[in-house]
């Protein structure tokens, strides 16, 4: 009959699950081994051979650690010596006693992986069944201290109705059954099998300790799926990215954890992998976190394989939230900018057409007064002239003089005012000429030194780029004249290849250009605005510079 003690509290050992049950095989391996060796040369050979092998296998390990540095040969080596055991599924050794100088010390455990195999088995022992501990922690504190006359001895076992496996580790002269271990019988075919079925059970166990550590530890979700779409295997990443704990996902549809729309993706990934072995791919999914915000995950799944035969999907899902809101941001941006360069486009269309119209006003105006106002002005100077000529008394002939020159002045200014609006030098004989009309017009009317240089071969522009630079320098002299306070103005035109440069400097009071950059009640503020406004319909750049007292430099740069 079972003891109750045969009832293995899991939560003892639930780190080093994975590790037991790749250390002990229930059905053979271990217990199997012993079960041998009794049948074959009784029960006490077996506890020796395997008290044997667990002390040579034991000293070979802690030797390579102490070799390595891994370990020191002191209190703290010894226990972590244990503690590297219990990774390894030795079971949930705890010591309880401890005197290296002594050679003594006392460890229990709850589930021996020997007393742990009679128990899975239904195996109720009148003796203490854990030998292979045994040598394996009387070898641990001989590597430790530096001894060989140490043993181990099992004082109760769970495999016989204790509550724990008591381990009493004391000097071999000491010891009430393993005093001399030199009277083995030759069972070496037996040691060997069982040594190294335990050391490829052990590296197993460490190995599978390794990928529990691996996944608890990952940064992604790692998943695998059966041929249904049922999550078989989760890693604990899962609880912090999307706020569900692993074991209630595992042995559900894949549904629960990534929605109905995600799902059909999953689920349409899966049958592919199922129908081509080699299928791999990569996806990805906005899921529900359980909060209802949205998590966006990349997916990466390949075949899950057994004995050659697709069982299912395994993959990988890394968190990319903030890769997709960065692009969703930037997608956002870049509407908003072509939004913006669209109304850009069409405001600077609409600029254009406006110009043009202006243009083409302001010419249909100039055109009318030279060609009416002007005219008229003349034949009346004309007649005043006529005038004089039948005119006798002094007083009637010096109003009519008067008349006369008022008449000249009147003739003078609306000429002028029609070459202002659309000069017909620019129209005849191009943008050098026109400007060159400026300068002198600029000398003569203010008294300023006005000059024009050009540099390279000066050549005919497009219309639009000849009169938006014509209107910038009439602009920039004029505020020279209104302004500045100058004595000296130079204009200067470069002819490139590709481009064409105009630049006008003075000497005069100068200001800062960005001091109140959105004034436009005053004519300054509007005029360089409007010349910028020009520079930019032809695809030019326009550049101020100026300092108080130092006069002011404007430039323009435009293709060609």
């Amino acid at each position: 009959m079972a003891s109750k003690t045969q009832v293995v509290n899991r939560e003892q050992w639930s780190g080093t699950a994975v590790a037991r049950t790749a250390m002990v095989d229930i059905r053979g391996g271990f217990y199997r081994l012993r079960r041998e060796i009794e049948a074959l040369a009784g029960v006490d050979v077996a506890e020796r051979s395997l008290y044997a092998a667990g002390w040579e296998g034991a000293r070979s390990v802690i030797g390579a650690m102490i070799a390595n540095g891994e370990l020191t040969q002191d209190e703290d080596g010894f226990r972590r010596a244990i503690e590297r055991y219990i990774r390894a599924g030795y079971g949930q050794l705890t010591i309880t006693r401890l005197d290296l100088a002594a050679a003594r010390a006392t460890i229990t455990c709850p589930d021996a992986i020997e007393s742990w195999a009679f128990q899975q088995n239904g195996i109720h022992s009148e003796r203490p069944v854990c030998a292979y501990s045994a040598g394996a922690l009387a070898a641990i504190m001989s590597k430790i201290i530096g001894r060989d006359d140490v043993a181990c001895d099992e004082l109760t076992c769970v495999a016989r109705g204790d509550d724990v496996c008591t381990f009493k580790i004391t000097p071999a002269a000491q010891s009430r059954h393993f005093r001399n271990m030199s009277k083995i019988p030759d069972v070496a075919q037996y040691l060997e099998r069982g040594t190294s079925l335990l050391e490829e059970k052990t590296r197993e166990a460490e190995v599978l300790e390794q990928y529990r550590l691996l996944t608890e530890n990952a940064i992604d979700i790692i998943f695998s799926l059966d041929a249904l779409g049922v999550i078989t295997f989760i890693s604990k990443r899962v609880e912090s990215l999307l706020g569900y704990k692993p074991q209630d996902l595992i042995g559900r549809p894949v549904t629960t954890l990534l929605g109905k729309e995600g799902s059909m993706v999953a689920l349409e990934h899966l049958e592919r992998t199922l129908a081509v072995p080699h299928y791999a791919t990569t996806y990805e999914l906005a899921v529900p976190h359980v909060n209802g915000n949205t998590v966006y995950l990349s997916i990466s799944v390949t075949a899950l394989v057994k004995d050659g035969v697709v069982i299912g999907q395994q993959g990988i899902a890394r968190d990319i939230t903030p890769q997709v809101t960065l692009r969703q941001e930037v997608a956002r941006r870049t509407q908003e900018l072509r939004l913006s360069e669209a109304r850009r486009i069409e405001m600077h269309d609409y600029v254009t057409l406006v110009t043009r119209v202006l243009e083409e006003e302001r010419k249909r105006v100039a055109r009318e007064l030279h060609d009416d106002t002007a005219q008229a002005l003349v034949a009346l100077v004309r007649n005043l002239d006529s005038l004089m000529l039948n005119v006798d008394k002094p007083s009637d002939r010096k109003k009519v003089e008067e008349i006369r020159t008022l008449a000249e002045n009147i003739l003078k200014s609306v000429r002028r005012f029609s070459r202002d609006l659309r000069p017909s030098l620019l129209d005849d004989l191009g943008l050098v000429p026109a400007v060159e009309w400026l300068t002198e017009d600029l000398s003569q009317q203010s008294g300023v030194d006005a000059r024009l240089d050009v540099v390279g071969v000066p050549r005919r522009l497009q219309p639009d780029v000849e009169l938006s630079l014509f209107r910038i320098a009439q602009e920039a002299l004029s505020n020279v004249r209104r302004h500045s306070h100058a004595s000296r103005a130079t204009v200067r035109l470069s002819f490139a290849d590709k481009k064409v440069r105009l630049l006008v400097r003075d000497n005069g009071t100068g200001f800062v250009p960005n001091e109140r950059p959105a004034d436009l009640s005053s004519a300054r503020g509007l005029g360089l605005r409007g010349m910028r406004e020009r520079a930019e319909l032809i695809g030019g750049s326009f550049c101020i510079t100026s300092e108080p007292g130092k006069g002011t430099t404007i430039e323009v740069v435009a293709p060609v």
